[in-house]
């Protein structure tokens, strides 16, 4: 399943995706833990550098306050692909052990 930009915002709710799309603009841009946890706290969220380590490596799952935190953080990156008009396409593993019935 691929998801456009438009969808892309409303997709960051699933912890797997963020995490996924967490990681690949941290290794994209060489973002030490330190740099991301600075970048989201110039944005009055707190979250640690432990925190930030964490979730990446997939040791633990995010708070509430601190997940919106994230998802506002990789939503920044996303807005930013969309004004340079590049295309924002995210592919999902579909969990077929989850019936719909």
């Amino acid at each position: 399943m691929n998801i456009t930009e438009n969808l892309a915002h409303s997709k960051l709710n699933d912890n797997g995706l963020l995490r996924r799309l967490f990681k690949c603009i941290a290794e994209a841009h060489e973002f030490s833990y330190k740099a991301i946890a600075d970048d989201i706290r110039s944005t009055n969220h707190s979250i640690s550098e432990t925190t930030v380590g964490k979730f990446y490596r997939g040791e633990s799952e995010l708070t509430p306050g601190n997940k919106l935190a994230v998802q506002k953080w990789v939503g920044k990156f996303i807005d930013e692909w969309k004004r340079d008009n590049q295309s924002v396409t995210i592919l999902v593993k579909l969990d077929t052990t989850k019936s719909t019935k």
